[in-house]
């Protein structure tokens, strides 16, 4: 239960079909990098968070031509994407990180638990009342082999939001935990069904080695009607294996015959 409760955990990240043994790290300044995560498919993903900050008429018109510029880069490039709104968490914004640590670099040992005592107050009030929306971009390859694609365009995306004065106060291209947590929050993830879990294991281990024993060369219909594969039974034979060509009918029948015998 430990493992599955962690959203970091590698089950959580198998859940969720992401590949935590595939991060690509992309350079895009001297000193920073962003990260892209694969499917089990072979897709490339990343996901963009934008925290909206102040805003007047020009950032407005200046925000809505930065984001056009941005779906057309991703629709040119054959890019699947979505975009997701919700409420911003006011404690796990840096402005909150930086007031804890004003707070507790404070001289005034007197006055440090009321203060304390007024942010859990705020951050309570801030859960409940906040109006204030944050915005996801997040997209993906179509396929595979665009992965070579994905950094251009990333560095596409940083360019154009580079040339525009927008009304966003932060843009951050999220890591794997952050990442882990949006698709956690998007899709209402609390808890994952852990007996389903081993048994869509079981099952694709136990399908995995049936075909590998038993191969369905044709079936024949109660109406008489032979549907056949398109399996090449030449093959079957030269590798020593049977071919079973009874029908269901017939092997009642020997079933029957067997019992009245004994």
């Amino acid at each position: 239960m430990r493992e599955y409760s962690d959203k970091n955990s590698d089950s959580f990240a198998r859940f969720m079909h992401l590949r935590k043994d595939s991060t690509h790290e992309i350079q895009v300044s001297r000193n920073a990098y962003v990260h892209a995560f694969e499917y089990d498919n072979g897709q490339a993903t990343c996901t963009i968070r934008f925290k909206f900050g102040s805003n007047e008429n020009y950032k407005a018109n200046e925000t809505k031509q930065c984001l056009e510029e941005a779906f057309k880069v991703l629709t040119n490039n054959n890019f699947t994407f979505r975009t997701v709104s919700d409420s911003e968490n006011f404690k796990k914004s840096r402005e909150f990180d930086n007031y804890i640590a004003n707070v507790n670099a404070t001289k005034y040992e007197d006055l440090k638990p009321h203060i304390l005592a007024m942010s859990d107050e705020i951050i309570r009030v801030s859960l409940q009342e906040c109006n204030v929306d944050q915005l996801y971009l997040s997209f993906q390859t179509a396929s595979s082999y665009q992965l070579e694609d994905l950094e251009a365009v990333i560095k596409h995306l940083l360019k154009i939001f580079r040339g525009h004065i927008t009304c966003f106060r932060q843009i951050t291209f999220l890591d794997l935990s952050q990442t882990l947590d949006f698709y956690r929050e998007f899709y209402s993830v609390e808890a994952i069904d852990l007996a389903m879990m081993k048994a869509i294991e079981l099952s694709e281990g136990i399908d995995s080695n049936f075909s590998e024993i038993v191969k369905i060369i044709s079936l024949k219909s109660n109406d008489g009607r032979v549907f056949k594969s398109d399996l090449n039974t030449d093959a079957i034979l030269v590798t020593g294996e049977k071919k079973i060509v009874k029908t269901y009918e017939e092997i009642q029948n020997d079933e029957e015959d067997f019992s009245q015998d004994n």
